[in-house]
C-alpha cells in the first residue's frame, strides 16, 4: 500500500515582498534574499506562489518569522485534517 502524501502548502510570494519599503528596487530585495532580480520580478507579476520550505528561508533571512509575513501560517485546512 503506498503512503499517502502529505498536502503540500504554498504562500503567495508577493508577500514578502510587500514586507519592503514601496520604493525598495527589486535588485534591493533580491540581494536581501539570497535570489535573482528576475525572481522578484516574477514574483509580483505572476502572483506566483511558494512552499513552505521557501517561505521560513525567506522570512529567516529577514529576521522573521514566516506568521508575520502569511497569516495562514499556523491555520489548519481540511486536507490537513484527512
Amino acid at each position: 500500500m503506498r503512503k499517502r502524501r502529505e498536502p503540500r502548502r504554498t504562500y503567495l510570494a508577493k508577500n514578502i515582498v510587500s514586507t519592503f519599503p514601496s520604493d525598495t528596487s527589486y535588485s534591493s530585495i533580491a540581494l536581501a534574499l539570497g535570489v535573482e532580480h528576475s525572481t522578484v520580478s516574477y514574483w509580483c507579476a505572476k502572483d506566483a506562489w511558494i512552499n513552505a520550505y521557501l517561505a521560513d528561508r525567506y522570512a529567516c533571512k529577514l529576521g522573521m518569522h514566516p506568521s508575520e509575513i502569511w497569516t495562514d501560517w499556523f491555520s489548519i485546512t481540511e486536507d490537513c485534517l484527512v
